[in-house]
């Protein structure tokens, strides 16, 4: 059996050193975000030095895979990094909230490239991975996380394998857990539908990025129709009238050529085809 004294040993510490790194308060995350988006690396690393300890704690669920909880957490640091790079502080949620999907994000990654499962039949880890890996193939392609149902599919598996792999793959964790220190408890930053979900600011960031990619290998014309519709500018759709009014043309006339370039995305960039009905 492998000794983790000497591991224990280095994660104290860190622990210890990390200590000296005060918590923020709200006031404090917004003012660092500001001078990090101004390219402040002072800011940036206060941001990233003062949440730590939050990468221990989610760490710390992952705990039940081959990877060592050093590993874990640096893993889990390259994600804290990361969120502090694009976090924005309009968005309306604490730091702490945006950070730990990234985290989660890299860890999960990580966890599925790198490990092997322990205590766990090897049949049920290669599934796990398989899953891990379909799942951000899918999360790329489609900008949403695939149902179980659909995850079966692909695998060639029944649904119910797939929901028993991945509840014997959840980490457990008390929704009273202490985080930071007990500032606050996961229950802090556990979604709901009254509050800003990170996730969903992400996904559609990526899904936004990958149509502007589509909308480039249209006309001119094309795109900037397209553009109006859906708001892309200002997240104001505009009208087929308005812009007929505006290029001169009949409303009618804009309405074929959108439907013209959707239907070049369609057939060019198949995974985009939902969001441009």
């Amino acid at each position: 059996m492998k000794d983790n004294s000497y591991d224990n040993t280095i994660i104290n510490r860190y622990i210890g050193a990390i200590k000296k790194y005060n918590l923020l308060t709200p006031e404090e995350e917004v003012d660092l975000a500001k001078k990090v988006a101004s390219g402040s690396k002072l800011a940036k690393e206060k941001l990233i030095n003062s949440n730590l300890r939050l990468v221990i704690k989610i760490a710390k669920n992952y705990t039940n895979m081959e990877p060592s909880l050093i590993d874990l957490i640096q893993e889990g640091n390259l994600g804290l990094i990361r969120a502090a790079e694009k976090f924005e502080y309009k968005m309306g949620c604490r730091f702490s909230t945006y950070a730990s999907y990234w985290i989660k994000h890299y860890i999960t990654r990580f966890i599925a490239k790198r490990s092997r499962v322990i205590r766990i039949p090897i049949r049920k880890g290669d599934m796990f991975k398989k899953i891990v890996r379909l799942r951000e193939e899918f999360m790329s392609a489609n900008g949403s996380e695939p149902s179980n149902s659909i995850i079966a599919d692909y695998l060639g598996v029944d649904e119910r394998s797939v929901s028993e792999i991945l509840e014997i793959f959840r980490p457990t964790v008390s929704l009273e857990q202490p985080m930071n220190d007990e500032d606050f408890t996961l229950y802090d930053v556990v979604g709901d539908n009254d509050r800003y979900n990170p996730e969903i600011r992400i996904n559609r960031e990526e899904i936004r990025m990958q149509m502007e990619g589509a909308l480039d290998s249209l006309v001119d014309n094309e795109k900037n129709i397209l553009k109006m519709r859906y708001g892309f500018s200002d997240n104001k759709p505009v009208s087929l009238k308005d812009i007929g009014d505006k290029y001169g043309v009949s409303a009618e006339t804009v309405r074929q050529i959108e439907n013209r370039a959707k239907k070049k995305i369609e057939n060019n960039h198949a995974y985009l085809k939902e969001y441009v009905v």
